[in-house]
Order: structure tokens, then sequence, then C-alpha cells
């Protein structure tokens, strides 16, 4: 999360939330409004808790040299495309098997919100180059480039 960013403002990002929105008026679905009021304050609290404690603020503290480890670059670059290009990819083409051209949870346009090219969503920035993160999920999809050198 970026820092001094308030957690109900994040919140609003998370990825559920473009499926539950309706984009022409802003208003929520009512699946998503009856999950957000039995869940939201323990997704806020769980976002206070895990700030400053998971996988990339650890990264981030380890010294250069670790940090710039290819094996270890390599490893969370793995991580990084297998959860949200691989496996947000093979949920899409279940989705499409079963749903087919229909609306999906709440009445969402899936097929915008599932696809990474659309999301984008990237747990380490720092560690793609410019073009991979403009490619996210296009060229992408197959396979990814491993880091040869930093």
């Amino acid at each position: 999360m970026i820092e001094n960013t308030p957690f109900e403002h994040a919140y609003e990002h998370l990825y559920w939330q473009a499926a539950g929105k309706n984009y022409n008026t802003g208003q929520k679905s009512t699946l998503l409004d009856k999950f957000e009021k039995k869940y939201m304050g323990d997704f806020i609290d769980f976002m206070k808790d895990y700030n400053t404690t998971n996988i990339s603020m650890k990264f981030k503290s380890l010294p250069e040299s670790v940090r710039n480890n290819l094996d270890l670059v390599n490893t969370m670059r793995h991580y990084d495309y297998t959860v949200n290009v691989k496996w947000v990819m093979s949920h899409y083409k279940a989705a499409a098997k079963y749903i087919g051209g229909g609306a999906a949870t709440g009445g969402s346009d899936w097929t915008k919100y599932m696809l990474p090219k659309y999301q984008k969503r990237i747990f380490y920035p720092e560690l793609w180059s410019e073009e991979e993160i403009e490619n996210w999920g296009i060229t992408n999809l197959e396979s990814y480039k491993v880091l040869t050198e930093l």
C-alpha cells in the first residue's frame, strides 16, 4: 500500500470493487453493498494490521545486495506473474466456460474486471520493466521473461 493512503481509499480499489459497481452511475450492486456492510470493517482492520508486515515490505527491507539476488528476483517475479496473470487467466477461462457471455456475480462485466490487461494487478512493479508493465497480461500470458541481469 502507498504510505499515507487512507485504508478506506485502498479498500475502494480492491479487485472485487470493479465487479460490483456500475461505472456509468457509480452505484454498487446489492451484493457488494451487503458484502461491505458485513465485512468492510474486518477488511480495514486486516489492512491496518498487515500494512507493514507483508512480503513486499519484507523484500524492501532487505539489504540491496540481497534484493538484487537474481534467484530471489526471479522468484518474486514468478510469484507475481503466477498470481496476477496465470491464476487470473485460469479463473477467466473457467468463467468463460460456465458463464459464457452472461453476467457474473452481481451482474458485473466480468470480462473487463478479470483480465490482467485491464486491472494490471502487480505486486512488485519495481521488478518489472516499463514495457512489461505496459503490456501486462497481453504479451506475458503464456510465459514471462526471466531477468538475466539487473
